[in-house]
């Protein structure tokens, strides 16, 4: 699956950038962090910062990229910020699938090799 998958349900809010590997149960996408994105006008004009939501929302996509239909997150848990992302930083996603064909991930947002933020994730279809 490419990323015109997530064009066709989460448009115009695609936030991966690149697919770098993909398996059944495992998928790696990059997010280059641009200061041109038009969050950073108010999240925090001063210091600009990704906001921890939108960090959470790219995990999601990389998890829809492992399903076969649309999913829609149901829950959220051990949800955790640990870096601050900025523009010019490049995220590393990572997700996998808790157990064969279930709605379960669990995913990390890695900011030059330090997590930036990890969750598990459950999806309803």
């Amino acid at each position: 699956m490419g990323l015109d998958v997530l064009e066709k349900y989460q448009s115009p809010l695609q936030l991966v950038d690149k697919i770098l590997k993909n398996s059944e149960n495992k998928v790696t996408v990059q997010k280059m962090v641009s200061s041109n994105e038009e969050y950073f006008q108010g999240h925090f004009p001063e210091n600009p910062l990704m906001p921890g939501v939108l960090l959470v929302q790219t995990m999601i996509e990389a998890c829809q990229l492992l399903s076969e239909s649309p999913i829609h997150l149901s829950k959220m848990s051990k949800v955790k910020f640990r870096k601050m992302v900025k523009p010019g930083d490049s995220l590393l996603v990572k997700v996998e699938r808790k157990e064969s064909q279930s709605l379960k991930f669990s995913g990390k947002v890695m900011l030059e090799d330090k997590v930036a933020c990890s969750a598990e994730l459950e999806f309803l279809e």
